[in-house]
């Protein structure tokens, strides 16, 4: 977004000014979601594996947030399970890369 306003750099950026009563409270933002998008991907078939969506309306956003982030007691107990020691870990890693 910012390189067709011709700010290319982060110097550039910084010249922006921000006015009371925005809705983006912090440029940084926008370079958050172009990164999320892939937007240094030219063509969208190429841009896979990100979970930036479009929306047609506030209970589709609900649906797919409470779909994403609803089991985040499963996804805890998981990492708990599979990385709570650092040795095995290690040992795994060494095996499958053969050392």
């Amino acid at each position: 977004m910012f390189a067709k306003l011709g700010l290319d750099t982060k110097e550039e950026k910084k010249k922006l000014k921000l006015r009371e009563q925005t809705i983006i409270d912090d440029f940084r933002v926008i370079d958050m979601y172009d990164a999320a998008i892939r937007r240094d991907l030219k063509t969208y078939q190429d841009r896979t594996g990100n979970w930036v969506k479009k929306f047609s309306s506030n209970d589709d956003a609900k649906l797919f947030a409470t779909a994403q982030f609803g089991r985040y007691r499963e996804v805890e107990n998981f990492i708990q399970n599979h990385f709570s020691n650092p040795d095995a870990i290690r040992r795994e890693v060494e095996r499958r890369e053969g050392k």
